[in-house]
């Protein structure tokens, strides 16, 4: 069963400090366009997902489809609308282990890894499955379909490796009174689709960096991005009195571990996001200026690297803004 975090102080409040960029910050210039194609594909999923049209609506109105418009604002009009559509895919993979009779319950973590094993695997769902696995299916063999053999590989795998690192969360998830930032960092680069969303990038960029992808100055730069990817969502999304009774949140593992108030929580890691922009800006200036420097690919995927930082932050404060998403 999973580690249940102790609640914090009902009635806990925060106030979350002006948070900037120095990266550019921009949107994808049919991004209105995109939204509304992606919708029309995704409500039919979503009406049988959740069994209530009224709720795919609200569901919607979240806007996980908008993610692509400003992480990816230079994604190719070539599979622009494959990448808008992977985005309510992804999050409904992700939020189906979130699911409280899941997070609570190895065994049906454990039946529902081996479920989405299968479809990443290639498996077509049988048609009495859940819509939302036929969903993922679906967007995944039309991403593919514009990959090359070894990006689509490495697609694959960063789809498996979401569905692996849940059902590893729900075995070895320290408890939140014993773990700190680096390890909780560590655990949630993948949960939190941080590597899953560096390697689609190529994708959106038409690009595939092979082994590249792997160099070491290239994976200490997009661990960086994941790390700020990580925080943002943590710090636009945390609700001190959570209804997941497995709550995974940087802000609350400080304040477990640290013994400190929310409050100095949250600046702290306000403070934390800005060292991290810092120190991609620094890795990306020795990259550029380095023997990787003159390759187009890699150029183009470094400042890819930026926008994508850039556009979640902007995501999050747009979708976090009091009534955003509401009917």
């Amino acid at each position: 069963m999973a580690t249940q975090a102790h609640p914090l102080p009902p009635g806990t409040s925060h106030r979350l400090p002006p948070i900037g960029t120095r990266l550019p910050d921009r949107c994808h210039r049919s991004c209105a366009e995109l939204d509304r194609q992606s919708e029309r594909w995704a409500r039919p999923y979503l009406e049988k997902h959740f069994g209530d049209a009224d709720i795919a609506r609200r569901y919607l109105r979240r806007r996980p489809n908008h993610f692509a418009c400003s992480a990816f604002p230079t994604m190719r009009g070539d599979r622009a609308l494959d990448l808008t559509n992977l985005m309510i895919p992804v999050a409904l993979c992700d939020e189906t282990f979130r699911d409280p009779g899941v997070t609570e319950n190895y065994g049906a973590t454990k039946a529902l890894h081996t479920r989405w094993s299968s479809v990443f695997a290639g498996r077509e769902p049988p048609p009495s499955a859940d819509p939302v696995f036929r969903m993922v299916f679906t967007a995944i063999e039309a991403a593919e379909r514009q990959m090359t053999p070894h990006l689509a590989r490495r697609a694959r795998r960063a789809w498996r490796e979401i569905a692996d690192s849940h059902l590893d969360e729900a075995k070895r998830w320290p408890s939140a009174t014993t773990v700190d930032l680096d390890r909780y960092l560590k655990a949630r680069r993948t949960t939190a689709l941080g590597w899953w969303l560096t390697t689609h990038l190529e994708y959106a960029l038409g690009i595939d960096l092979c082994d590249l992808a792997v160099a070491p100055r290239l994976t200490a730069l997009r661990r960086a991005v994941v790390h700020h990817l990580v925080l943002v969502r943590d710090l636009y999304f945390f609700a001190p009195e959570p209804a997941d009774p497995h709550p995974a949140n940087a802000v609350g593992a400080l304040v477990r571990r640290g013994r400190m108030s929310v409050q100095a929580a949250v600046d702290r890691l306000a403070q934390v996001l800005d060292e991290t922009e810092i120190g991609f800006l620094e890795r990306r200036t020795d990259i550029l200026a380095g023997d990787l420097g003159p390759r187009s690919d890699v150029r183009a995927y470094v400042d890819g690297l930026g926008h994508l930082m850039s556009g979640n932050l902007r995501w999050a404060q747009e979708v976090s803004r009091p009534g955003a998403g509401s009917p």
